[in-house]
């Protein structure tokens, strides 16, 4: 495994690679990787309560992996005047 990269679960993620691509999907774990705020336990209250708060838009669900689409993400942090 060569640097800035990590195995997890069988899986190899290119950290550096994630960081150069627009319209990215992040799963919950690796958003401190990315971005400071919101920390995890505030992505997974706002996933919890998506139903009411409106963030099914930028919750993306594949098998039981939860990911966020960050472009569509802080434009809904936008719209919602969430701080």
């Amino acid at each position: 495994v060569k640097q800035g990269e990590f195995v997890k679960r069988r899986y190899l993620y290119n950290i550096e690679d994630t960081k150069k691509s627009s319209g990215r999907l992040i799963p919950i774990p690796h958003w401190k990787l990315h971005h400071d705020w919101p920390p995890e336990a505030g992505l997974r209250h706002l996933v919890f309560y998506e139903k009411t708060n409106g963030a099914h838009v930028w919750i993306k669900r594949v098998g039981r992996r939860i990911l966020i689409d960050e472009d569509k993400f802080f434009d809904w942090v936008k719209d919602n005047n969430v701080t």
